[in-house]
Order: C-alpha cells, then sequence, then structure tokens
C-alpha cells in the first residue's frame, strides 16, 4: 500500500521520520573517481576533506558526510606556537624607526614588516614536527 502524501518525505504516520540532515555549502574539485574533494567555512577557518563523490549535490553535502571524510591537509595550528605581546610589537616598531605618529603614517611598509618578524618561526623546526605526527 502507497500512503499518499503532498510530496514530502515528513508526512505521514510519523513513522520512519528522520531528522533532514544539515546540508553544508562546499566548493568541490574536479574528480573523476570514487572520492572527491571539497573546501567549506566553518566560523572563521577553512577546512578540506575527501567525501564520496555521490554525497556531493549541488554544491553541498552534509554534515554528517564532512565529518566522516578523511581530512586533507596539516591542522597548522597543532604545531604552531606563537607569542607577541603589545610590548614585543612596540620594541620592534622602535627598532625599525617608528617613534612618532608620523613615522607610523610614513613608514607603512615597515609597520607591516615588524609583525611578521616578530612572529617569524623556524620552518625546519615545524617541517621536523609535522614529520614526527605523521
Amino acid at each position: 500500500m502507497v500512503q499518499e502524501t503532498n510530496g514530502r518525505r515528513d508526512e505521514g504516520s510519523g513513522e520512519g521520520k528522520r531528522p533532514r540532515p544539515k546540508l553544508i555549502a562546499v566548493k568541490p574539485f574536479p574528480t573523476n573517481g570514487p572520492t572527491t574533494l571539497v573546501e567549506w567555512e566553518a566560523g572563521n577557518d577553512l577546512f578540506r576533506a575527501y567525501v564520496p563523490t555521490e554525497a556531493v549535490v549541488n554544491g553541498k553535502v552534509s554534515a554528517d558526510d564532512l565529518e566522516a571524510g578523511a581530512e586533507y591537509g596539516v591542522r597548522w595550528e597543532r604545531f604552531l606556537t606563537v607569542s607577541l605581546t603589545p610590548l614585543d610589537l612596540a620594541k620592534l616598531f622602535r627598532r625599525r624607526g617608528i617613534w612618532t605618529l608620523e613615522d607610523l603614517k610614513q613608514k607603512s611598509v615597515q609597520v607591516k614588516i615588524a609583525p611578521l618578524e616578530a612572529v617569524a618561526f623556524n620552518i625546519a623546526e615545524l617541517i621536523r614536527s609535522v614529520e614526527e605526527e605523521a
């Protein structure tokens, strides 16, 4: 027997009702295989994972499929440590000749470089840390 409905899955006797999966908009990368690499934004961060190709429908994937997907890339935050205080930054400004408001206005490149210098890290050490985890 087929129950008549208005086309909605959630109508009827109430039996077999399942909550609709939360769909997340993704950017799929071209594929010819059984899995597709997708990218999505959550909060203020980007994520990538391989999911079954059939799970990607109209640029969306269920949250469950994303959670079960094979993570792509390194979660850099697990390996990076950065400590920058206002005092550290002020010292770098002074070393770069930024002492006054006029200096700040005229030396915009130096102002931008100072925080980069402060958070510079040893790339070889980062590579070693990631390799040890792999």
